[in-house]
């Protein structure tokens, strides 16, 4: 098998290239450093009857979501979009707004809407990826494109559905959107492992809501070894943060935490951590002293548990993990913010 790799709109080719069990295939492209700095997010909101206090949270709360991850990261250039779905007999399936730098045009077309409809449990889940997944014009040169799913309810499960949800999910990995489930009260096991599943064939993540969070009914305990609770504001906060975040042109990755003091013009403090891909352990960088450090696998399982860790340089070892993606999570001085290690094993 050969592969050719486009890079700045040139093309490269690779050559040919080892079977899994070979080892990993590595090639060099040699460039000029530095990224792109624009960031889509597209929020994808089940605006049926059930869904009125979740709808209304993020009436009131997107535009401070956004405006603190701008804080945070104020090189980016965010554009944003929604898409509001119902089903089949309500006053419509799908609406949406197209993506733009004009985060106010966002707001307002979210502000504008309202939760009606539904009856039957399903709902047309498969309608709303088409027309974000498919439809919007997603930026080819984003440093993050992320999909946040919010929901409290399954798609149908005719054939046609669940072909057309297949592509989807297939369509999102290879345009690089990470889906970013956020399931409200009343979800049920089987709608949990399907976010799950959506989640983890995007490289996105599966967030669920809580008795903790005081929006919509009782909500069904998570199936998971542990779990931590977070303010969804800060949560959104911190994954927008984490999925816009690439190393610099040192080979180090940062792990931003947000100013506690938004009227200081401080820059945000930052953790830094490198190799990454790391093979037996990478180095870690703390700016302030850290609680704690978790290292968790893609199933949200803590793998690697690291307390009391002074502002300085630390190693973390990783030589008995699976190759695979984790994420690093640090909580100092009661603020908590994570990033993305991708462990390698050479053969």
């Amino acid at each position: 098998m050969e592969a050719t790799a486009e890079v700045d709109g040139k093309k490269h080719k690779l050559g040919m290239l080892l079977p899994v069990e070979s080892g990993i295939n590595r090639r060099q492209i040699v460039r000029e450093c530095g990224t792109s700095q624009n960031v889509d997010i597209v929020w994808v909101v089940d605006a049926t009857g059930s869904m009125g206090d979740e709808l209304e949270y993020l009436k009131s709360e997107v535009l401070d979501v956004i405006g603190r991850a701008k804080a945070v990261n104020p090189e980016l250039n965010i554009r944003t979009a929604s898409v509001f779905y119902r089903d089949k007999g309500d006053d419509y399936i799908v609406k949406s707004n197209a993506l733009t730098a004009d985060i106010a045009k966002t707001v307002e077309y979210i502000g504008q809407q309202s939760a009606d409809g539904g009856g039957d449990y399903p709902e047309a889940v498969h309608s709303a990826l088409e027309e974000a997944i498919s439809k919007q014009p997603w930026s080819s040169e984003a440093v993050a494109r992320i999909c946040f799913l919010v929901l409290d309810a399954s798609p149908h499960q005719d054939p046609e559905v669940l072909e057309s949800i297949r592509q989807q999910i297939q369509l999102a990995a290879k345009k690089g959107i990470r889906i970013v489930p956020v399931s409200g009260s009343g979800i049920q096991k089987d709608t949990e492992f399907l976010l799950k599943f959506f989640g983890l064939a995007t490289n996105g993540s599966y967030v669920f809501l809580t008795d903790h969070s005081g929006i919509g009914g009782s909500h069904i305990e998570p199936t998971t070894d542990e779990y931590k609770v977070e303010q969804l504001n800060d949560l959104l906060v911190r994954i927008i943060t984490e999925y816009s975040t690439i190393e610099d042109c040192q080979g180090k990755t940062a792990i931003r935490f947000e100013n506690p003091n938004q009227q200081q013009q401080n820059p945000s403090p930052q953790a830094l951590y490198y190799p990454n891909p790391a093979n037996s352990q990478f180095t870690l960088e703390l700016p302030l002293d850290a609680n704690k450090v978790t290292l968790y696998d893609a199933e949200g399982k803590a793998v690697r548990d690291l307390a009391d860790l002074k502002a300085g340089v630390h190693t973390v070892q990783v030589h008995d993990l699976p190759p695979g993606f984790y994420t690093l999570r640090i909580w100092a001085e009661g603020r908590v913010q994570s990033g993305k290690v991708i462990v390698v094993r050479e053969l």
